[in-house]
């Protein structure tokens, strides 16, 4: 919008300055002594002064310096768009780059977070083949039984197989289920 406006003003000043040369022009041939001139006396001087331009003329100057105007706007406006494409192409290419770091930062995130927890599983897997199997059942019975699972897993098969037993026999199913996935997936 702010560029039209330009336009209507550029053209508006231009129409504006044709009519007050036009008015002048006017004045100057037909009495110049209005506008603070002398008539040339001498007839080879007035016969060497190039008449006036015609308003045709005129009209085709205005125009042209008007066309040249909008040539000069529409230059300006194809190099502030030419900006903001590599601009926007930046930002795009920014974006990618944040996004695939983002992903190998998650990824690293969650290789950390597997690998500690496989190390918490065999850690406690360690510990609870060393514990009583109705103590270790007791504490494998309140966690989640996917984590429960993987512990039982870990531990050497014949603890393994103590603590089952001390365990209620739906919740020690649902361990041997679950820990028979893990194995498979």
């Amino acid at each position: 919008m702010e560029a039209r406006q330009a336009i209507v003003i550029a053209l508006a000043i231009l129409v504006g300055g044709m009519v007050m040369t036009s008015v002048v022009l006017l004045l100057f041939k037909t009495d110049p002594g209005i506008l603070g001139i002398s008539r040339p006396q001498d007839a080879a001087l007035r016969d060497s002064t190039p008449p006036p331009p015609t308003a045709e003329e005129l009209r085709i100057r205005s125009l042209d310096s008007a066309a040249t105007t909008l040539e000069q706007l529409v230059g300006s406006l194809r190099d502030s768009l030419t900006e903001k494409n590599a601009i926007v192409a930046d930002l795009r290419s920014d974006s990618i780059r944040l996004a695939d770091n983002l992903k190998a930062d998650s990824r690293a995130r969650n290789a950390r977070r597997d690998s500690i927890a496989a190390a918490n599983v065999a850690m406690f897997a360690k510990i609870y083949d060393q514990g009583s199997p109705a103590e270790v059942a007791r504490i494998l019975s309140n966690l989640d039984v996917r984590d429960a699972a993987a512990i039982i897993r870990r531990m050497k098969a014949k603890n393994a197989a103590k603590v089952l037993e001390a365990m209620d026999p739906v919740r020690a199913a649902g361990i041997m289920t679950i820990g028979q996935a893990l194995v498979e997936g």
